[in-house]
């Protein structure tokens, strides 16, 4: 990191780090301008809001500048067999869990989905898996300008 700001002009490139287990997670809060979450996909909300808490710990006066980054992997109501090695494939227990990789009904109530986890865990930013770009398109717009 030392050597990469020594080479920046005077707009830093901004810095995401995936962080999982407890010493990224610290190394995330130090050196991350933005940080995905690397966690189990049935992980409880409540463990994800201890490890943000954890990154903001870490990162001290700078929390309120770190962004935190949503990976939503299935759009829907079928798990391609792509991202099984990533999510399993358990609908129901990903629904039951409520699962951030998993956005499910109708583009507006993925829409408000968004919307909670952003109020809920503070994410600015979303991407979601390939395999459903024309399927989260309907999403976007509604989501445009919020």
């Amino acid at each position: 990191m030392r050597e990469l700001r020594a080479v920046e002009t005077a707009t830093p490139a901004p810095v995401m780090i995936a962080a999982g287990g407890p010493r990224s997670r610290r190394l995330a809060g130090r050196l991350a301008d933005i940080v995905t979450l690397a966690h189990n996909p049935l992980a409880a909300h409540a463990d994800i809001a201890r490890m943000i808490t954890e990154i903001a710990e870490a990162a001290g006066d700078r929390s309120a500048g770190v962004e935190y980054h949503l990976n939503v992997i299935v759009v829907g109501d079928l798990i391609p067999r792509q991202v099984v090695p990533l999510v399993g494939d358990d609908l129901h227990a990903l629904t039951a869990a409520d699962s951030l990789f998993v956005l499910r009904g109708t583009p507006q109530q993925m829409a408000d989905d968004i919307q909670r986890r952003r109020d809920e865990f503070g994410h600015s930013y979303v991407t979601v898996n390939h395999l459903f770009l024309e399927q989260f398109a309907p999403v976007v717009e509604l989501l445009h300008g919020r």
